[in-house]
């Protein structure tokens, strides 16, 4: 597979100044990164788009392009060969590959709080979750395996409910779960914000029950980048402001939902601004963003430790098997932390 492909946007004008985060240096070059996408423009990728098309990379001195291919599998392989920088995976696959040995770590999260919310049909009975498993009904999920099948058993299993009765499909993605509850082909599924927006504005579905309300500490995005990119000089300085703008742009969604929500609009023009609007001011009550890089550990310690109670990993990891938070401390000792 060739990477020109799958790369998308200009490249910037060569021989820019290389910004330091402290101030411009004297030195003339140009960083690079590209960032792989597992999925087209969505929410969740923000802060990166805010940096980007505001223009801070360019003013800073990086070329940022991304790179479009399905699926955290794929964007894992890009970052382990070297055809992409840095990618954004959920913990758990990045658990599971450094385990296999893949000389990855987190570098950033600027989404670290879960962003799944269960829905079920607006006109449906169901009151409590747990209604689902006590009833035996249908639950929408993704392969087994997936966060969207293994949460719903762990918050069954928190609350002491069996939930052997239950029917559990694979269906696609989130927008095809979403459409399977609207249809009548599942009575529930887990969702990100962004679809249990969609659902409700619709007036077809309700949120039945935020994920992050039940596990406070389970993390949701990891940005990785190769182990030895941080030793190489050029990667590392790269990696830094990529870095620097998913934190700067956490705090712009934080602070302006609606101005960031028209950044997102240019990327995403079929939908609804209003849309948009409303999942961002979602994530901002849920505090969602990273806004000071997003590692801390308690949330490693959580998050490895219920993946591996539930058999997503093979054994719960330490946090420096897992993250490297020297970028994000460089970053926080030039901008501060709020």
């Amino acid at each position: 597979m060739s990477l020109t492909t799958f790369v998308r946007g200009t490249a910037l004008a060569a021989a820019l100044t290389i910004a330091s985060l402290a101030a411009p240096s004297p030195a003339v070059a140009q960083l690079k990164s590209i960032f792989c996408w597992p999925t087209p423009a969505a929410p969740y990728l923000l802060p990166y788009i805010v940096a980007k098309d505001l223009g801070w990379y360019q003013k800073w001195g990086l070329d940022a392009q991304e790179v479009i291919v399905q699926g955290d599998t794929n964007c894992t392989r890009l970052v382990l060969q070297g055809e992409a920088d840095v990618s954004a995976l959920g913990p758990n696959i990045v658990m599971n590959a450094i385990l296999k040995g893949g000389e990855i770590t987190t570098i950033v999260s600027w989404m670290p709080i879960s962003d799944y919310r269960f829905v079920v049909p607006k006109d449906s009975p169901i009151k409590a979750f747990r209604e689902v498993a006590e009833q035996g009904l249908t639950l929408a999920a993704s392969d087994p395996g997936g966060m969207p099948a293994e949460y719903p058993k762990m918050i069954w299993e928190k609350h002491g409910v069996k939930y052997d009765k239950v029917s559990i499909i694979s269906v696609g993605g989130m927008g095809a779960r979403l459409q399977a509850v609207i249809a009548g082909k599942a009575d529930a599924t887990l969702v990100d914000t962004f679809s249990a927006v969609v659902g409700e504005t619709q007036g077809k579905t309700r949120i039945l029950v935020n994920m992050a309300d039940e596990f406070p500490g389970l993390s949701h995005l990891s940005m990785v980048a190769l182990k030895k990119s941080l030793n190489d000089p050029q990667k590392r300085a790269a990696l830094r402001l990529f870095v620097r703008g998913g934190i700067e742009g956490a705090r712009y969604i934080q602070k302006d939902p609606d101005g960031a929500a028209d950044v997102l609009k240019k990327r995403t023009p079929t939908i609804d601004i209003e849309i948009t609007r409303k999942v961002l001011r979602a994530l901002n009550a849920g505090n969602h963003w990273g806004i000071n890089g997003g590692l801390e550990p308690e949330i490693t310690k959580v998050s490895g430790e219920a993946y591996a109670k539930r058999g997503m990993i093979p054994q719960a990891m330490k946090y420096e098997e897992v993250v490297d938070p020297s970028l994000v401390d460089e970053v926080l000792k030039e901008i501060g932390k709020l």
